[in-house]
C-alpha cells in the first residue's frame, strides 16, 4: 500500500514507480492505488479536467525576477506582526536549504521567506516560484490541496501533477482566523536532492505561530480576557508554562509545567509555584530573558532547565501579568538539533562499488553500526569517509537521534574548544550573552562525528580525553558538569600513531578513538568502480541541473578510468558536473568536455599501450625500429583523424607550424595516403 514514511517516498525505486503511474495516468490508464493516494488521484482527474498542460506555465502565474525578490525580501509587516519569530523562521529555512511561501485562501503568493542573507535569491533555485497555485491554472500541488481539504499535505515529486513540480518536495498547513476558518496556508519545499528532514511537522509547528498571533491580536485585544484566554492557550503548548498576574499570583499553568518540577496533585500546587516563581532574580526585577540555563535540585538529583520570561503589557503600556516558560535543557537540545539539520541522511545502500576493500570496508561499518563503540575511519580526501559515518549512524539505535559533524580542519585552533564543549554567558569577549551550546552537547544521544581529527589542537585534545572518559563535559567559562551520552566516530587522512610519533597528536586520545579501524581505499585503487560511479554521478547530476537520458562516449569512460584521481570520488563527481555544464545541446558526454590534465594522462596511456610492442622488441629488430618516429606518427594520425583533415586545427593542436606538419605528412606514406584518403571523402561529399 501507500508509503507513510518520507524515506521510502524519496527513494528512487518508489519515485520512478510514482512517474510511471504519473505517465499511465496521463496517457488515460488508471493509475494504482497502491502508490497514488486516493486525494491525490482525484486532484489529478479535475486537474486534467480542466485542462492543465503538465508540461508548460503561463508566464503570467510565475513570479519575474523583480517580484519574486521584491516579495522575498520585503518582511517588514510581517516583522511588525511577528517580530522575531520571523528571523528564527528565516534561520531555519537558511540552516535546513528551505524556502517558504505565504498564500492566502484563493492561493495567491502574500510573501516568500528565505533565509535572512540577501545573497540568496529566488532566481537562484532550482524551482520555480509561482504567484498563483490554484489547481485549475498549475495542477496538483500541496497549497491547493491543503486549502481544498483543510489539513496538512505532503507532495514528493511525481504526485504533483505538473512536470517542472517533479523535483520537489513541498508541506503545506493551513492558517486559521480566530474562528477557525482557513484564511491562508504555508508551505514549505525544497529540491528531493537538498531534502534532509521530514519538513511536514515543522511545516505545522510554523503555521501554528501564525494561528497563535492571529488568536493573540484579534481576539485578545478586543475582548480583553487575556487571563481567561492564558488558561486555555498553555495547556496544549509542549514547554512547561506558568502565567503570573501583576503581584506574582498565579494566574494559569499547564502539566507540562507540574511534570519539569515533579509536582503531584496531592500539593499545594499554587503555593509551591508562586514560591518556586518568586525566588527567581528575573521573576522579581520584572526581565525579559530568553532561554537561560537554571539549574535545580529535584527528587535529589541536580537538573539542568532552560528559562525564558516574557511581560505582557496591556493597550495602555501598562504590565499585565508575565510568562515563564520552562524546558528540559536535554530534550531542547535534542529538538534543536533535529531543526538545525544535525540529521544523518545517508545509508550503506548509498556507498557505490564492487572493488573487494570497498566491501570488506562496508562489512566491517556494518557489523560494528549497532555497537556503540568509537570508530575510527582512514582514507584520503573524497573517499567517503562522512557518507560512511552517518551510515554507521543510521544503522545504528541512535539512528533517530542527532548526528553532530565538525570539521576540525576547518575551525581556528582557537575557537574549536567553545565549538566543541560550548561556553556560558560571559566567558570571553564578544560571547553572546545567553552562551552558547556546543556540539557535545547537541549531539547528547546521537552521534558525534569527527572530521579532519588530526587537526585538533592538543590542549583540546586533552579537554576530549577527559570527557570521553568521564562522559561529562564542562562549558569554557563553567563550573558545572554536563553529562552527556554520545557515540564518537572519527576520521583522519592519514596514519595517526605517525602523528603521535612526531608529538601532533595525543597517542591515548587514539587508543579511546580508535576501538574500530575503517580503512577507505582511494579512488585510483578502485578502477572497476569508476564507470559505475561515472554512471551514478551522470544521473544525479543530471537531475539536479535539468538535464535527463544523457550518455557516455566510450572515450570518455576509458578516460576516466584511465586517470589517477588525486581528489578521489569528489572531484569524478565536479568532472562529472562539469561536462554536464559545457555540453550545450548534446545528450552525450564526450571526449572534449574533460579538463585537460584527464586527456592528457588518457592520450599518454593511450599512446603507450600502442608502443609497447615496440619496447618489448629485443636484438637486432628493436635497432631497426624508430620509436620517436612512430610514436610522432601515431600522434599525428590520431589527431588528423579527429579533427578531420584541417590542416589549420591540426597543427594548432600540435603545437607546430603548418610547413612543420606538411613536410612530416610527405615523409609517411602511411600520413600521406590518410591525407589523400580524407580529400577524397571531403570531394565525394561534395
Amino acid at each position: 500500500m501507500f508509503a507513510s514514511d518520507l524515506k521510502t517516498r524519496t527513494s528512487p525505486i518508489y519515485l520512478t514507480n510514482l512517474r510511471n503511474e504519473w505517465r499511465k495516468f496521463l496517457e488515460g490508464d488508471t493509475a494504482t492505488p497502491k502508490y497514488i493516494r486516493k486525494e491525490v488521484y482525484e486532484s489529478w482527474a479535475r486537474s486534467k479536467k480542466a485542462g492543465v498542460d503538465p508540461f508548460n506555465f503561463s508566464p503570467s502565474i510565475i513570479f519575474n525576477k523583480e517580484d519574486a525578490q521584491k516579495q522575498a525580501y520585503s518582511h517588514e509587516d510581517l516583522i511588525k506582526s511577528f517580530g522575531r519569530a520571523v528571523n528564527i523562521i528565516q534561520e531555519i529555512a537558511h540552516k535546513n536549504k528551505l524556502k517558504l511561501q505565504l498564500f492566502d485562501k484563493n492561493g495567491y503568493s502574500v510573501n516568500i521567506i528565505l533565509s535572512s542573507s540577501k545573497k540568496e535569491t529566488p532566481i537562484t533555485l532550482n524551482s520555480y516560484i509561482v504567484r498563483d497555485i490554484n489547481e485549475e491554472h498549475v495542477g496538483t500541488n500541496a497549497v491547493s490541496l491543503c486549502l481544498h481539504t483543510g489539513k496538512p499535505v505532503q507532495l514528493v515529486g511525481p504526485e504533483h501533477f505538473h512536470s517542472l513540480f517533479h523535483n520537489n518536495i513541498c508541506s503545506c498547513a493551513p492558517i486559521h482566523d480566530n474562528e477557525n476558518n482557513v484564511i491562508g496556508a504555508l508551505n514549505v519545499f525544497c529540491t528531493l536532492q537538498e531534502s534532509n528532514i521530514d519538513a511536514l511537522p515543522l511545516t505545522v509547528f510554523l503555521a501554528s505561530i501564525f494561528d497563535n498571533r492571529s488568536l493573540v491580536t484579534n481576539v485578545l485585544e478586543e475582548l480583553n480576557v487575556y487571563e481567561f484566554a492564558m488558561r486555555h492557550i498553555v495547556k496544549y503548548l509542549p514547554q512547561g508554562i506558568a502565567y503570573l498576574g501583576q503581584n506574582c499570583d498565579l494566574k494559569a499553568f499547564n502539566n507540562a509545567f507540574l511534570k519539569l518540577l515533579s509536582l503531584g496533585p496531592s500539593e499545594d500546587i499554587k503555593y509551591q509555584i508562586e514560591k518556586f516563581a518568586s525566588n527567581l532574580e528575573y521573576i522579581k526585577k520584572r526581565e525579559d530573558i530568553s532561554k537561560k540555563e537554571l539549574l535545580l535540585d529535584i527528587q535529589g538529583k541536580k537538573k539542568s532547565f532552560l528559562v525564558t520570561t516574557k511581560n505582557i503589557f496591556t493597550n495602555k503600556n501598562s504590565l499585565r501579568g508575565q510568562f515563564l516558560i520552562m524546558e528540559d535543557t536535554e530534550e531542547a537540545l535534542k529538538s534543536l538539533a533535529k531543526l538545525r539539520g544535525n540529521k544523518a541522511v545517508y545509508t550503506f545502500d548509498h556507498i557505490i562499488g564492487e572493488n573487494s576493500q570497498l566491501l570488506a570496508a562496508k562489512g566491517v561499518a556494518l557489523q560494528v553500526a549497532d555497537s556503540p563503540v568509537p570508530v575510527l575511519i582512514v582514507g584520503e580526501s573524497g573517499t567517503g569517509k562522512e557518507l560512511f559515518a552517518q551510515a554507521i549512524h543510521n544503522s545504528s539505535d541512535r539512528a533517530n537521534e542527532p548526528f553532530v559533524a565538525i570539521n576540525c580542519g576547518a575551525i581556528p585552533p582557537e575557537l574549536i574548544e567553545s565549538e566543541l564543549f560550548g561556553y556560558v554567558a560571559g566567558a570571553f569577549t564578544g560571547a553572546l550573552k545567553s552562551g552558547k551550546t556546543g556540539k557535545l552537547e547537541l549531539a547528547h544521544g546521537g552521534t558525534l562525528f569527527f572530521d579532519e581529527v588530526e587537526s585538533m589542537p592538543l590542549n583540546v585534545q586533552i579537554k576530549l580525553l577527559r570527557a570521553l572518559s568521564t562522559k561529562r563535559i564542562c562549558r569554557v567559562g563553567g563550573v558545572d558538569e554536563i553529562p552527556i551520552d554520545i557515540r564518537l566516530i572519527s576520521a583522519c587522512k592519514g596514519d595517526l600513531l605517525d602523528d603521535a610519533d612526531k608529538g601532533n597528536f595525543r597517542e591515548d586520545l587514539y587508543y579511546r578513538i580508535s576501538t574500530i579501524l575503517v580503512n577507505l581505499p582511494s579512488l585510483r585503487d578502485r578502477k572497476n568502480d569508476i564507470p559505475l560511479l561515472a554512471k551514478h554521478f551522470l544521473k544525479l547530476c543530471g537531475s539536479e541541473l535539468g538535464a535527463m537520458q544523457l550518455t557516455m562516449e566510450g572515450r570518455f569512460l576509458n578516460a576516466l578510468s584511465d586517470y589517477s584521481w588525486r581528489g578521489n570520488i569528489r572531484e569524478l563527481r565536479n568532472v562529472i558536473e562539469r561536462a554536464i555544464v559545457l555540453r550545450k545541446e548534446s545528450t552525450e558526454l564526450s571526449l572534449d568536455l574533460l579538463p585537460e590534465r584527464i586527456i592528457k594522462s588518457h592520450l599518454y596511456k593511450d599512446t603507450k599501450k600502442v608502443l609497447e610492442p615496440c619496447f618489448s622488441a629485443t636484438g637486432k629488430d628493436s635497432e631497426k625500429l624508430d620509436i620517436l618516429k612512430i610514436a610522432e606518427e601515431i600522434a599525428i594520425e590520431k589527431v588528423f583523424i579527429q579533427e578531420n583533415g584541417n590542416i589549420t586545427k591540426i597543427s594548432k593542436a600540435l603545437g607546430i607550424s603548418k610547413p612543420t606538419l606538411y613536410s612530416k605528412i610527405n615523409k609517411s606514406k602511411k600520413l600521406s595516403r590518410l591525407k589523400e584518403s580524407l580529400e577524397n571523402d571531403s570531394n565525394s561529399s561534395v
